[in-house]
């Protein structure tokens, strides 16, 4: 059963990040996705350095932290005699997350991703048209994750958050377990 939670911990830190990359004076709608893209990567990137964890992104490759699976991960990696996180040690993931730019099929392939990864938090990003006041497109990405969720494994912790494509104050989130 869905429970919908108040962010904590973790999920919270993450949102301030996210929400802390809008506060940007860029707009969706002038920008586009690529400049979005590396900001929500260097953000969580960012944030899982802080949190000690080994970050993992196509983004990073030149760094030797390539993807792995999903579009960034947070590794959990025993430190090695050099006082470095190595791969080879590893020891779970933290997080795994997906960012989607796209229509409701495109996130729903990337988030069905995110349902059976094993890790502690799954995140997705997506963003929404805020401007269309018919069509809560916030609402009908919200009920897509749900639903795809539902029949999954048990005891999985979801953030999903939605960048809104003009105003800034309309940042979303939706975190729940199932």
């Amino acid at each position: 059963m869905e429970k919908s939670n108040k962010l904590v911990g973790i999920e919270w830190l993450i949102f301030q990040k996210i929400q802390s990359i809008i506060s940007v004076d860029m707009n969706w709608n002038q920008s586009g996705p690529k400049p979005w893209t590396k900001l929500v990567y260097n953000a969580l990137k960012e944030l899982g350095d802080d949190l000690h964890y080994t970050v993992y992104s196509s983004a990073f490759k030149e760094d030797g932290h390539a993807g792995w699976l999903y579009d960034l991960i947070w590794s959990i990696d025993d430190d090695s005699e050099q006082q470095i996180n190595d791969w080879k040690e590893f020891r779970g993931l933290g997080l795994i997350c997906e960012v989607e730019w796209g229509g409701y099929d495109a996130i729903l392939h990337d988030f069905t991703k995110l349902t059976i990864g094993n890790a502690q938090h799954r995140l997705m990003i997506v963003n929404h048209n805020d401007e269309d006041k018919k069509n809560n497109q916030w609402e009908q990405i919200k009920a897509l994750c749900l639903k795809a969720s539902k029949y999954r494994f048990q005891n999985f912790n979801y953030l999903l958050i939605s960048i809104p494509w003009s105003d800034k104050k309309n940042l979303q989130y939706h975190s729940w377990n199932y």
